[in-house]
């Protein structure tokens, strides 16, 4: 079977640019079913991001090779978090020897970050509900991918995806990888990662 946009073999993975810019939005969607979300409520208003610190340690590097030379390790030591989500509008700071437990604490705390933004973003948006309970089934698929959209919470890391993600990848994923549902990868990098 082929795609009707790009003619391209339909796959599991199919994605190009311009089948991607074929799909609707949930907004489309719901305009279709004859609702009609203003503009500004069209825009996901919560952000939330972070930035680990660290320390060289000197200790058991590795022998040379033969075009280098281990100078230090860089290690996790502390990782701040913020958000503009209501209520947690502070920096929080932790500050652990254990890069596990740096990377579950912030993750914790940005899961309550989306948590507390959908909560909120739910009782903005109940007139969108409303409307959508009105004919239960054929709304369930809309309803879904709209409850969806309010729970993907943004993070924003700076130069992330060079340095802090990498920093602790292996305890980050040990901690996502169940909860893995998109990945966009630069290189070795993370640009994207979207979990359930």
């Amino acid at each position: 079977m082929k795609c009707d946009i790009c003619k391209a073999v339909i796959s599991e993975t199919h994605l190009c640019w311009r089948c991607l810019q074929q799909q609707k939005t949930v907004f489309d969607q719901l305009e279709q079913l004859g609702m009609n979300v203003p503009h500004d409520d069209r825009f996901y208003p919560y952000r939330s991001t972070f930035d680990y610190e660290s320390y060289f340690d000197k200790s058991d590097l590795p022998d040379a090779g033969e075009k280098s030379v281990w100078v230090a390790r860089h290690v996790p030591c502390s990782v701040s978090v913020c958000s503009n989500v209501p209520n947690f509008e502070q920096p929080k700071c932790f500050i652990n020897t254990s890069p596990q437990r740096l990377v579950h604490d912030k993750t914790q705390y940005l899961e309550t970050f989306a948590d507390a933004a959908f909560e909120v973003l739910k009782e903005k948006c109940q007139y969108i509900f409303d409307q959508l309970e009105q004919e239960k089934k054929q709304h369930q698929a809309v309803k879904g991918r709209f409850i969806s959209y309010l729970q993907d919470h943004i993070v924003i890391g700076f130069n992330s995806s060079s340095y802090d993600i990498p920093l602790v990848k292996a305890h980050l994923l040990e901690y996502v990888l169940h909860k893995i549902k998109f990945v966009i990868l630069k290189g070795k990098g993370f640009t994207r990662l979207t979990t359930a």
